[in-house]
């Protein structure tokens, strides 16, 4: 399934900006916290996220996309 992401923010103390596609077989719903990987500094890290939206249409997202997937929850 195809699901949109909003990232922590810690200059808000919460989870905002841009939202972002990834691909998961974790069973989530709206508000599920999850690691997402993301580009960083240094590579790929994991970055705090709650899953904004699921079942994201097929059609809505770019072929040209490489997206990458979601394998964890946010237990922190």
């Amino acid at each position: 399934m195809f699901v949109k992401v909003a990232y922590y923010d810690a200059s808000i103390n919460g989870y905002g900006g841009q939202r972002y596609t990834y691909k998961t077989n974790l069973p989530v719903e709206p508000y599920t916290k999850v690691l997402a990987p993301a580009r960083g500094r240094n590579g790929i890290e994991m970055k705090k996220a709650l899953v904004t939206e699921v079942d994201v249409p097929e059609w809505e997202v770019n072929p040209e996309w490489e997206l990458k997937s979601i394998e964890e929850y946010d237990n922190g």
